[in-house]
């Protein structure tokens, strides 16, 4: 889903209503949501109504179908609406948006515009500055302004330039409390990662990391071609001398454990962990001795100082909420710590990482 924009109205202290939301369509129909936010006092989290329309081409313009009335259905009658898949994942992308906007704002009164980007980051856009920053765009003046202020007053411009990095973080972290609370797929996690890459800058092992590709092929002919085994991340250490880290997502309710106790106080890692474990140490194999030999990809990196000797590797998998008695911590905390060439770490964790690098961003920007 590329980026929206929600056009927001509120109907009274406690409900809005949005525009209609477009979520299927072919030829001749249409399907779309007409979405009410509300205020539930007595369940909260139950902040989203919506009525699904289906519409039918009539000379060029799309109309309601009429509402069939189901109270006056007899027993053995049945009214369907199928959706297809496209249709299913993208309505419910648009009810974690609209669920995003009610706990980030509540029912603010009157007119607003929420925009989602690329990488499903919320921003409340007032309808005035969105009109003033369109305008600034359009006419060019922007870069302009900004290099009279670098020229002018350039400890003004590092400290605008941090705030703005700043800024950035806090939506980047909001953003990424809110995934964790809606089941995404490692596409979606692996985007805001690539988008957020400062997420990985430092807190693993006190090493910066830097993205060199997304989606590498580790045994291809480059990093960018087709080869037998694909990853999500291929990093670089960032000094003088960087050295290749491969970087494997998966989701965050991914399981860590199995369900079940093995024996007396043993509880296994589950299939997920495990495979992730191995297949990133395939990965890395493959990489040292396959991908990272071929002349392109050796020139490539060396021309940026980026080196492959036994690279290091990073699981993000899980989340720690899993572990709710001493016996599931201990036996995943052992396993982690078994794993001395693969560094492991959960969504919730990585969370309270990128928090701590958006607080030292905000020490930096007040000096």
């Amino acid at each position: 889903m590329s980026t929206i924009i929600y056009s927001y109205r509120s109907t009274s202290t406690s409900s809005a209503i949005i525009e209609d939301i477009e979520f299927g369509r072919t030829s001749t129909t249409r399907r779309l949501i007409r979405p009410t936010i509300v205020d539930n006092k007595e369940q909260p989290d139950a902040s989203v109504k919506i009525e699904i329309i289906h519409q039918k081409a009539e000379k060029g313009t799309f109309e309601d179908i009429p509402t069939e009335k189901l109270s006056e259905y007899k027993a053995k009658d049945i009214g369907k609406l199928i959706l297809s898949s496209d249709e299913t994942i993208s309505l419910f992308k648009h009810l974690c948006n609209l669920y995003a906007i009610h706990k980030e704002n509540g029912v603010p009164s009157g007119q607003h515009s929420f925009k989602f980007d690329n990488d499903s980051k919320l921003v409340r856009v007032e309808s005035k500055r969105a009109e003033i920053i369109e305008t600034l765009i359009q006419q060019g003046y922007s870069e302009e302004v900004w290099e009279r202020l670098v020229e002018n007053s350039p400890d003004l411009a590092t400290k605008l330039s941090l705030a703005h990095i700043y800024q950035k973080r806090l939506t980047a972290l909001e953003q990424f409390k809110i995934m964790l609370s809606c089941d995404h797929s490692e596409h979606d996690w692996q985007s805001f990662f690539e988008n957020n890459n400062w997420i990985f800058g430092y807190g693993l092992n006190y090493r910066i990391l830097k993205t060199v590709t997304d989606q590498p092929h580790y045994g291809g002919v480059v990093i960018e071609g087709v080869g037998a085994n694909k990853g999500d991340f291929l990093s670089a250490t960032q000094g003088t001398l960087k050295f290749t880290v491969l970087v494997e997502i998966k989701r965050a309710n991914t399981k860590l454990l199995e369900s079940k106790e093995y024996r007396n106080d043993v509880v296994l890692p589950s299939e997920d962990l495990i495979g992730g474990v191995s297949q990133l140490r395939v990965n890395g194999r493959t990489w040292e001795q396959q991908g990272s030999q071929v002349p392109k990809n050796r020139d490539l990196l060396e021309e940026a100082s980026i080196y492959t000797i036994q690279p290091r590797k990073i699981l993000v998998i899980g989340n720690t909420n899993e572990l709710n008695n001493r016996l599931k911590r201990e036996n995943f905390e052992l396993f982690r710590r078994g794993q001395s060439d693969v560094e492991i770490i959960t969504f919730d964790e990585l969370l309270y990482r990128a928090q701590y690098i958006a607080e030292h961003t905000e020490e930096i920007k007040g000096c």
